[in-house]
Parts: C-alpha cells; structure tokens; sequence
C-alpha cells in the first residue's frame, strides 16, 4: 500500500524488521511495569501496522534454511502487499523460497573466498 506523498520510485526495505511487525510478550510486560495495563494497550501480537505500511519490502535471513515453520507473521505482511526478500546461506533454502513465492538470495560464505588469496 503506498504512502501519500512518498515517491513510488523510492523503496523501503527492513532488514530483520519482522520483530517490529508485532508486539512482542516482553514490550507489553515492559509497559505494564511502567504504567500499568489499560485497556487501551495493544496486546502482544497485534500487527502494528502503520509500520507495515510503511514498507515496500521486508529483507529476512535463513527464512527457509532452518526446519522451523516460518513465523506467522509472514501472511500478514503478504496480505498487505508488502513483497519478501530471504537470504539465505544453503542452497536448498533458496529452493525452499522460490516455492513458496518468495524472491531469495543465496550468500556464499565470506570465509571460503577468502582462503583463495
């Protein structure tokens, strides 16, 4: 969703940002220790999602490397229209991401390519 007044040419994306797509346990029990909890406070995994509107894109790491079922967050910010990028650092992860229709990169290890001089 575009954000008025921005220039369309010019893109928005968050590296390691889907922790801030949602309110995490430990931000909701850090305001209640500070202010007590009105009913007015947005509980923990509610979407924030003026911050989601914000972006064009969301840059993940070994999203699909890991056995673990990618977090949940993830349909939310699909059904926004929010577009993922995932790189990862093993090959069958980027197989792993073309399959569920997200754009990858594989990255080589740094270490390797180093050995060579």
């Amino acid at each position: 969703m575009p954000v008025a007044g921005r220039d369309p040419r010019f893109l928005i994306l968050a590296r390691g940002g889907l922790a801030l797509i949602e309110r995490r346990p430990e931000e909701v029990a850090l305001e209640e220790l500070r202010a007590g909890m009105p009913e007015d406070r947005l509980p923990a995994g509610t979407v924030l999602q003026r911050y989601l509107q914000t972006l064009n894109g969301l840059v993940l790491d070994d999203l699909y490397c890991s056995t673990a079922k990618p977090p949940s967050a993830l349909a939310t910010v699909r059904a926004q229209g929010v577009r993922l990028m995932t790189i990862e650092h093993y090959p069958d992860g980027r197989q792993r991401a073309a399959n569920a229709g997200t754009l990858s990169f594989t990255e080589s290890d740094p270490l390797a390519s180093n050995t060579r001089n």
